[in-house]
């Protein structure tokens, strides 16, 4: 199965899910927290993931990103001055909690992630 994970694929949660989630800062490092993501809560495949056997998962975003923000996030995170996006790390092994839907659009409810979006057709995770 994680050989057929592809940045833009779209992930359906059947249940809720445990996840760690990573704030992406503006400038060197980055954040962690652990989260549950809502069931029915639809996911994008953020970048392609590294090569198997290194790569264990991959970055995913919400596409409800602005909805769970304040729900994932702890408010420390998000006060920190340079606090730029979270993404959530998705392992593989979780999949199986999910379920692929075909997308021909990928559509946020956050504009600055659409844009990005728009900008890379992926989420530039550094």
């Amino acid at each position: 199965m994680f050989r057929k994970v592809k940045r833009g694929q779209v992930y359906r949660a059947t249940r809720d899910i445990k996840m760690l989630g990573t704030v992406i800062l503006k400038a060197a490092g980055s954040g962690g927290f652990y989260c549950t993501i809502p069931k029915d809560t639809r996911i994008v495949i953020a970048q392609d993931p590294w090569p198997w056997p290194i790569s264990k998962g991959a970055y995913a975003t919400p596409l409800n990103y602005k909805e769970l923000e304040e729900k994932l996030v702890p408010l420390k995170e998000r006060e920190l001055p340079n606090y730029g996006f979270y993404t959530l790390c998705l392992e593989f092994k979780e999949l199986r909690y999910f379920v692929r839907e075909d997308e021909k659009e990928i559509r946020f409810d956050d504009k600055k992630m659409q844009e990005e979006w728009d900008r890379n057709n992926t989420i530039a995770v550094r």
